[in-house]
């Protein structure tokens, strides 16, 4: 009869951890000497057995001295990617929520829902980090992780190009940009560890990233297509005053207007409907300018009048507005620039 361990401990995978077989059954996976152990200790063996005694213990690939793991690096990279995929998750629910639940068009809710969809992956995958960076046990679980950082660098990408295209602002800018660096990151690191290679079905998992990049693409196109959900509006406008003149029948003197409105921007706009009116102040001269303080009158009628306050009010009394004109600079339905000028 042939004697054999029933202990027997493998030889340290890439990461360090190495896999336990008693009585020829696999029983778990040990980082550490002490991890050992506790698991032979649940399974009824002395707490204090030596680990070098061959009668007990089979060593493949190392002895009881040989533990490569470094847990706290990997105790680190877990925490960086699990809070990596949790603020894009966030970040995912905060943009699409609001088309998810209330655009105005089919197109608009669907985008919402694939950011508030992406968002849920991302939050599964936050949890299938502690399995693949620990004892693997569930298969999925780094095909998952690389799901969610792809996801996550799509979308901080398309987030980036729109910016870009823009240069605005936006509070935005201070969750994308860093999230964009860090999927980078996570996606070099995901790479060199190969986790589809953990996949049941391979093929069906990369036809899930292709499904992944075809629908990543469809919301950029509409993005772009569709500027005015993302992009803003620019317009100028100025209006200026000419010379003024006498008529030369009716007590009256002209001052020309000149309105000027451009769209700036690169969206067109369609104008529903504009309206402009000047205003004229009527004053009347101060008949007790000899017993009153002039200063304080000038300060009284001032705040009165709300506006800005010139020499030629030095010596007046109550401000009054008129409304001199009104009207229409540009025709509803219009479109382009508009250069009005009337005579007031």
């Amino acid at each position: 009869m042939s004697i054999r361990p029933w202990v027997i401990v493998e030889e340290p995978d890439d990461r360090g951890l190495r896999r336990v077989t008693i009585g020829g059954e696999a029983v778990g996976s040990a980082w550490s000497a002490g991890e050992l152990r506790r698991m032979l200790g649940r399974r009824g063996y002395p707490v204090n057995m030596d680990l070098d005694d061959p009668t007990s213990i089979f060593w493949r690939g190392g002895d009881s001295r040989t533990w490569p793991d470094r847990a706290w690096r990997r105790r680190a990279t877990a925490v960086a990617m699990v809070a990596g995929l949790l603020a894009s998750m966030v970040l995912n629910a905060v943009i699409g929520w609001p088309d998810a639940a209330g655009a105005l068009t089919f197109a608009q809710r669907m985008t919402g829902g694939l950011f508030v969809l992406s968002g849920l992956v991302q939050g599964a995958a936050a949890v299938m980090v502690l399995d693949y960076w620990g004892k693997r046990q569930v298969k999925l679980s780094g095909a998952v992780v690389l799901l969610a950082v792809l996801i996550a660098l799509a979308t901080d990408s398309l987030l980036l190009v729109m910016w870009m295209e823009e240069t605005e602002y936006t509070p935005y800018l201070l969750a994308f940009v860093p999230l964009w660096c860090w999927s980078l990151w996570a996606l070099v690191l995901l790479a060199r560890e190969k986790p589809w290679q953990g996949a049941p079905q391979p093929k069906t998992f990369a036809a899930g990233l292709v499904v992944t990049a075809l629908l990543t693409g469809a919301s950029l196109a509409y993005s772009t297509m569709y500027q005015p959900a993302t992009a803003p509006m620019h317009f100028t406008l100025s209006a200026k005053f000419g010379a003024a003149r006498p008529d030369r029948r009716e007590p009256f003197v002209h001052v020309p207007l000149t309105l000027y409105m451009k769209n700036t921007g690169g969206i067109p706009v369609y104008i529903v409907n504009d309206i402009y009116t000047v205003r004229g102040r009527d004053v009347a001269y101060s008949r007790d300018s000899g017993t009153r303080d002039l200063l304080a009158e000038w300060e009284e009628s001032a705040g009165k009048g709300g506006g800005l306050v010139g020499e030629a009010e030095l010596y007046v009394d109550d401000f009054s507005y008129t409304t001199i004109s009104s009207g229409q600079d540009v025709s509803p339905g219009g479109s382009g620039h508009s250069d009005s000028r009337c005579a007031l």
